[in-house]
């Protein structure tokens, strides 16, 4: 089996909605961790979680490393390669009511 090397120069931004879930937290983030230690995603990515749960951007990466894990990254790397993956998610609180006056506004 051979290493796929990712050669992009292009940016990445994904954007995960739902990222206060069960889902997110458990695969969607483990995976793109996974593929980031994997050298997988290009070199200028950012993951955006959006989710309707108010809370800091720290306390959103204190519940996604709760589920990462160092399968494809040494453990003497393991920490360094955690915190570079979650220097690179932020979490935005959206207001679903707003988001639908917003629209609805936009409509008319």
């Amino acid at each position: 089996m051979s290493s796929v090397q990712h050669h992009s120069d292009s940016p990445l931004t994904i954007v995960v909605i739902g990222a206060s879930g069960d889902l997110a937290r458990k695969k969607v983030f483990p995976a793109l961790f996974a593929l980031y230690c994997q050298k997988l995603l290009p070199e200028r990515f950012h993951v955006v979680g959006l989710a309707r749960t108010s809370m800091t951007p720290v306390q959103f990466r204190e519940r996604v490393v709760e589920h990462l894990t160092c399968r494809y990254a040494p453990h003497e790397h393991c920490a360094e390669r955690m915190n570079e993956f979650l220097a690179r998610c932020s979490y935005v609180a959206v207001s679903t009511t707003r988001s639908i006056r917003l629209w609805t506004s936009m409509r008319r």
